[in-house]
């Protein structure tokens, strides 16, 4: 390029760039080095497309290198220097960084992930580059207090995620993992989805909410792993991807949401079964998406259920258990699902036990699925009570003792109805057929 046409550009990029920098554009990154506490060991294979300079397959990449947000750098005056030799600042901006990124350690095999000389102007000059070679990718990220998802630019609502540390599942082992955390919002939020995503050694997971901490925020413990025996349980997943939303209309026109206090104390629950022949690490992810701040919402809550006097004897076979509950007067119920373990054969739900067919039924342990109601047919218990009945064979592994109620998904068994309803002014448990207080 020549200087006349070198100067001309210039010009033009600063005329350009001047409105840019008038309205304060955040137009650069600042690039943190980064320690990462929980995919400390990440890895995967990638194709790049990139349009300057072509295409790149089958690229490995790595773990977290640089954390980069969008910020707005100024020059002092008379400070650019190459060497010795002052350096005259170009009066450029660019677009705005309109996100943070994550920038992961990248390889290539060549040709692939390499390029021609490139040049290329910023505010502080003319830059030649020579043997360019792939090293890094950057890729656009959310913050834990906003996860957009997928809706339209500038639609984002308010939620946050949440990801369990990475922990190991030897072969053959089944384990429950229980992670502990303080929720990032700061004001109450109005929940409208939850979501969750898995690798298939975790066969199923629960969100529960605690009125206090029940161990330190930020512990991933096998002990003292309850599966939601005192209730609180907000959400559960199944199989790789899974969500679950809230009635956008309760009949009157008003959606339906959970609302979720700030620093709310509770812990993800994992049921892991590793069927393969390696050892697996592995780890979750519980996306929570809310209603527009301001939005006026119905409140919901769980209504949960737990059998504390289970008894299993050996070899036995098609066994069940049943107990009635009351339910809140002009409660109305749009979600009806079940918990149980691997001696589970049947679970239902029912108005009383006089009535059938039944609200709800599943023979699946691993995945019990939902009864779903929306406006205006939600489900509403005439008799004013639930019952809830777990059927069991145990015929496996534990068939030589007596299975009792308990925390551990291996060994124990638990016989549970998960319900959501509304209006509601709290969480609903009920202990075998008592309403706790």
């Amino acid at each position: 390029m020549s200087r006349r046409r070198f100067r001309s550009l210039v010009l033009a990029l600063g005329l350009l760039a001047g409105a840019a920098r008038a309205a304060d554009v955040t137009d650069d990154l600042q690039c943190f080095k980064v320690t990462n506490e929980t995919l400390k060991k990440l890895k995967a294979v990638v194709d790049l497309d990139t349009p300057s300079v072509g295409a790149a397959s089958g690229c490995k990449l790595s773990k977290a290198k640089l954390y980069c947000v969008p910020t707005k750098t100024s020059l002092r005056p008379g400070t650019v220097v190459d060497g010795h030799t002052p350096v005259e600042a170009i009066p450029f901006g660019g677009p705005p960084a309109e996100s943070a990124r994550i920038c992961y350690g990248l390889k290539c095999k060549k040709p692939g992930g390499t390029a021609g000389d490139q040049m290329v102007l910023d505010q502080l000059g003319e830059h030649r580059f020579k043997k360019l070679t792939t090293s890094m990718v950057c890729r656009s990220v959310v913050g834990a207090d906003v996860f957009c998802g997928d809706g339209p630019a500038g639609s984002c609502e308010p939620g946050f995620r949440i990801v369990t540390p990475n922990v190991d599942v030897q072969s053959g082992q089944e384990i429950t993992y229980c992670y502990y955390f303080h929720t990032p919002n700061t004001d109450p939020l109005a929940i409208k989805q939850f979501t969750s995503h898995m690798p298939a050694s975790i066969k199923r997971l629960s969100v529960v909410l605690t009125n206090t901490d029940l161990k330190p925020p930020g512990t991933l413990s096998a002990s003292d792993c309850s599966p939601g025996s005192a209730g609180g349980i907000y959400y559960a997943g199944y199989g790789t991807d899974d969500e679950f939303t809230f009635p956008p209309d309760d009949g009157t026109g008003t959606p339906v949401g959970v609302i979720l206090p700030p620093g709310q104390s509770g812990y993800i629950w994992m049921h892991s079964l590793n069927d393969t022949t390696d050892v697996v690490n592995v780890h979750a992810e519980v996306g929570v998406f809310g209603y527009p701040s301001g939005a006026t919402v119905t409140r919901a809550d769980p209504y949960v259920t737990f059998n504390g006097d289970l008894a299993i004897g050996p070899m036995a076979m098609n066994k069940s258990f049943s107990f009635s509950c009351d339910v809140p007067a002009g409660a109305k119920f749009f979600s009806l699902s079940s918990q149980s373990n691997k001696q589970s054969v049947h679970v239902e739900i029912d108005d009383t036990m006089a009535i059938s067919p039944q609200v709800f039924g599943s023979d699946d342990f691993q995945n019990p699925g939902r009864a779903r109601f929306s406006a205006p047919n939600f489900f509403s218990f005439t008799s004013g009570k639930l019952l809830y009945s777990c059927t069991y064979s145990n015929l496996g592994d534990n068939a030589a003792r007596t299975i009792h109620s308990g925390d551990s998904v291996a060994t124990d068994e638990v016989c549970m109805a998960l319900g959501f309803f509304f209006p509601s002014t709290g969480p609903v448990f009920c202990y075998n057929d008592i309403i706790s207080p």
